[in-house]
């Protein structure tokens, strides 16, 4: 398994983790599906908000997991405090995760609640299983949802904000696991 983490990855996290010893950072990490071939579009929309957020917000590192179909090039140029890799070792960067932005897949989420991580959710279909699971996201409050198309740069913004600091998130998340478990 650890071959499959390189050695860029792995100096990026290293990195995060140093700075949050000395100053108050939020470590968010970003992935729409790595099999994610028909959401282009909505993805492409995701990272370049998330993006633009993060040119302002100085104290959030991003992590994209932006998979195979999205050339990297169309989200030059990005600031320091955004990392672009084509796929990562999910489970394993949620351990170090303060939040996690997804697109609803059944995967995620139980990653995330097994990490203790909570989730903020844009579903591309509404009428799949991610708008179903996005639902259950918010019954559970174990993190929010959006919609990408929708939502202004502002609204996406207070709520990555809800997510990293609203107690009960984290609270709920860390009570569903137990149950998992």
């Amino acid at each position: 398994n650890n071959k499959l983490i390189n050695k860029r990855y792995l100096n990026v996290v290293d990195n995060i983790l140093l700075k949050k010893k000395t100053k108050k950072i939020s470590f968010i990490y970003c992935s729409l599906g790595t099999l994610n071939h028909f959401g282009i579009k909505n993805s492409l929309m995701i990272f370049e908000k998330l993006i633009e957020i993060a040119r302002h917000c100085l104290n959030y590192r991003v992590v994209l997991s932006i998979g195979e179909f999205i050339n990297p090039a169309r989200l030059l140029p990005t600031p320091e405090n955004v990392f672009v890799f084509k796929s990562l070792p999910q489970r394993h960067i949620l351990k170090f995760c303060d939040m996690m932005i997804a697109h609803g897949g059944q995967n995620s989420i139980t990653e995330s609640i097994m990490n203790e991580v909570p989730v903020l959710i844009y579903p591309f279909f509404k009428g799949s299983d991610l708008g179903g699971n996005s639902a259950r996201v918010v019954y559970h409050k174990i993190g929010n949802r959006g919609n990408i198309r929708k939502e202004s740069l502002a609204i996406f913004h207070s709520k990555i904000e809800d997510v990293l600091n609203n107690p009960i998130y984290k609270e709920n998340i860390s009570y569903m696991k137990k149950k998992f478990e």
